[in-house]
């Protein structure tokens, strides 16, 4: 009985003495853990997002060149996206900067990449529950109506985004009754149902491209060479014309945007856009009873 309290007095010193050398050790791994992300802190030269944010608002405000336009609106669609509570007191300030760079835009490439990337930022900020109901104006639904008018038949994408943009307002009650009731005067009924055709037209069109493609074998010209090289050439060109038909029709029409921010992680089951032009006006016009 002696032996048998000494041995468990034995084993419960050695688990105690291992006890404290775990802490020990712990807490200095722990202190240079500490000590070494705290002066990784100080020594970091990578801009925080308060100031890639105030560095964005500094540019947009300022009329710079449009490198510097196109990089500020970039930084305000990424920190929208992943920080939209960051914009809970001047949401409505940026949505207004973001609709005077775009109204001022063109049809050039740079041009278009800013008007996504604004188109982005608004989206972004109308997902957010916080923000969304505060950027609502009819005014700006007409400069929207407007870009989609100018841009379905040229910019798929970018009519996508801004179509989500419109759309996601009907997650909120007030904005979506008075949207409901200014989609419907006669004048933006006129251009949507414009919007509509186009859009069903071109549809069509790429589908005829795409039959065309599939179901007719092009002949051989004397123009085409016949040497193996020649035949994979032309072979992948067929390819190529073939996919880029397909895939202006390959998207899943059940797949309907994300209604919640995704912080920055991007979900299959929950795009952040429309990915499909003839999707993105049917569901205006369901949503909205048109």
């Amino acid at each position: 009985k002696e032996e048998k309290r000494q041995n468990w007095a034995a084993s419960k010193i050695q688990a105690l003495f291992r006890a404290h050398k775990t802490r020990v050790s712990g807490c200095a791994r722990a202190a240079e853990l500490r000590r070494r992300w705290r002066k990784g802190a100080l020594q970091s030269t990578q801009e925080s997002l308060q100031e890639r944010n105030e560095d964005a608002l500094e540019v947009l405000s300022n009329m710079s060149d449009i490198e510097s336009v196109i990089r500020a609106f970039k930084s305000l669609e990424l920190l929208t996206e992943v920080m939209p509570m960051m914009y809970d007191a001047n949401a409505s300030l940026v949505v207004r900067c973001v609709y005077v760079y775009m109204s001022v835009m063109n049809r050039s490439i740079s041009s278009v990449e800013v008007l996504k990337s604004g188109a982005a930022v608004l989206v972004n900020l109308t997902r957010y529950r916080r923000t969304g109901p505060k950027i609502y104006l009819r005014d700006r639904i007409t400069q929207a109506l407007k870009f989609m008018w100018r841009f379905c038949n040229s910019e798929t994408q970018l009519f996508c985004i801004l179509s989500t943009y419109i759309w996601l307002f009907s997650k909120y009650d007030a904005a979506r009754k008075d949207l409901t009731e200014f989609l419907r005067i006669p004048e933006n009924h006129k251009m949507l149902v414009t919007i509509k055709g186009n859009v069903s037209r071109m549809k069509r069109m790429a589908q005829n491209t795409r039959n065309n493609n599939v179901f007719h074998t092009p002949q051989p010209s004397k123009f085409v060479s016949h040497t193996r090289n020649g035949s994979s050439q032309w072979n992948q060109s067929l390819r190529d014309s073939g996919n880029l038909s397909i895939c202006s029709n390959s998207s899943n029409s059940s797949l309907l945007p994300a209604l919640e921010p995704d912080y920055g992680i991007a979900r299959v089951d929950r795009p952040r856009y429309f990915e499909d032009a003839q999707q993105a006006i049917n569901c205006l016009f369901e949503v909205y009873s048109l």
